[in-house]
């Protein structure tokens, strides 16, 4: 539905371009223009304007009465009563007994739950490659790699 809308208005656009100075759309416009007030010049005929009305006396006004404001005084509201204390059992718990476990088993617990003392060393170690070795390694990458390409191309 909106392509249709869309298509219409681009084809009145058009047709508003290449008419000229007075195309379909401004004769719609003056015809629609016309229409409405021809359309307000029937709905006066039919009805009658309110005619304004002639005053023949001053307007009375209404004497000021005195207004007694009632003082109300708030209720003070309180809170409901808290409810009776409920007493709450207190639950021992049972004292447990000690887990026995087999010697064999507590050896080996104790082998894998025990954490070794991390040392750390402030001494940094040199580890690396001299800038020719890696030149060097570098280099043979690089060949080995052309080579597999090669290899790869010619199968």
């Amino acid at each position: 539905m909106k392509f249709l809308v869309f298509n219409l208005i681009v084809g009145a656009a058009l047709v508003y371009l290449f008419s000229g100075a007075k195309g379909d759309l401004e004769n719609l416009k003056e015809k629609a223009f016309l229409s409405i007030e021809t359309l307000n010049a029937k709905a006066e005929k039919i009805v009658p304007q309110p005619q304004e009305q002639t005053k023949t006396s001053p307007a009375i006004e209404p004497e000021p009465q005195a207004i007694v404001q009632a003082q109300v005084q708030p209720q003070p509201q309180f809170a409901p009563p808290l409810p009776d204390p409920v007493e709450i059992p207190v639950l021992k718990i049972p004292e447990m007994s000690p887990l026995t476990i087999e010697p064999e088993v507590a050896k080996r617990q104790k082998e894998v739950l025990e954490v070794p003392a991390l040392s750390f060393s402030v001494e940094p170690k040199n580890d690396y490659m001299s800038p020719k070795d890696r030149r060097r390694a570098l280099m043979q990458l690089a060949e080995d790699m052309e080579y597999f390409s090669a290899k790869a191309m010619s199968q």
